[in-house]
Order: structure tokens, then sequence, then C-alpha cells
């Protein structure tokens, strides 16, 4: 274990309010944390991350590291969701299978039904320039918040990617 980068990684973990627009949020795992330990300079950007693993806030408690709270994003999803509408944020989705996402947003729909979703796609690209005609039209579509699940460390490259460019 590199213990600069994980100390460093454990420097930035906040758990603020849920989602703040124009703020990049996301939401670690074991897994994900474990790739983060790898890859830290990906998280320099973010402005939140938070804990999205009970196992991974037990951990850090009992080592003392910090004093987190599970922010399990299942259940801030709801809270998210609730505040967007009721301010008239828009969302865009980004991630999974097309049968996935396609599936999700009518769930999504059918939950909240004030919803604004301007748009959703699966999270793969095949080409370079597949993925930047991707990034251009969500600048064109300008989406107040991006859902993206890609996993660790495709979903965060992406958003800094679409950040980097304007958003």
């Amino acid at each position: 274990i590199n213990m600069s980068n994980l100390l460093h990684l454990l420097d930035v973990i906040d758990n603020p309010i849920p989602f703040t627009l124009g703020k990049l949020t996301t939401y670690l795992n074991i897994h994900a944390y474990c790739v983060a330990r790898k890859k830290i300079n990906i998280f320099d950007n973010f402005d939140n991350i938070l804990i999205d693993s009970i196992v991974l806030m037990k951990l850090l408690k009992l080592f003392h590291i910090g004093n987190h709270r599970h922010m399990n994003i299942h259940l801030v999803a709801p809270i998210i969701f609730k505040q967007a509408i009721s301010e008239g944020n828009s969302f865009y989705f980004l991630g999974g299978e097309e049968e996935n996402i396609s599936s999700s947003i009518s769930v999504l729909k059918d939950s909240y039904p004030m919803i604004k979703i301007c748009g959703y796609r699966n999270g793969y690209f095949t080409t370079f320039q597949e993925k930047e005609k991707f990034i251009q039209g969500i600048l064109e579509l300008n989406p107040d918040i991006i859902f993206c699940g890609m996993g660790t460390p495709l979903q965060e490259t992406t958003l800094l990617e679409i950040r980097k460019n304007g958003w």
C-alpha cells in the first residue's frame, strides 16, 4: 500500500449535502477505493468523494481515519431526485448496457413523473470519435446533473473529460 496515496485520498473524502450543482461528486465502494488508491490523480479534481460502502466506512473508523458517514447512492438518489425536481433541474444518465439504461429510465419516469431527463445512453463507446461526439452532445444539452455509472475509474475520467470541455 502506498500510504501517501492512501492518506491523500482520505483527505478529500467528505460528507457534504448529497449534491450541489456545478460540483463533481463520486461514490467509493470497496472496489472503487482499491482502484482509486492506484489512480489517485483522477480524484484530485472531484469536489466530493463519498463512501458508498458500509464495510469501507467501518474499516476507516477501525483505523481511526476520519469521521465518515455511509452515503449509499441508492438511499441518497431519491433525495437528489426530489430536490432537483423541485428546483427544475435536468438530468442526463450515462452507463450500463442499452437494455439496462432504457429500463432504468422507464422506472425513473414512473417513480418521478416530473423528472426532467434531457437524455441518456449506454456507457460503452466503441471509438474515440463516438465519445467526443457524445461529449459535444452533452455540452449542447447542458444538463444540470449527470448520473454516471460506468465503473471506476471510467466514470470518473469521463466526467472529468466532460468538465474539461466546458460543462
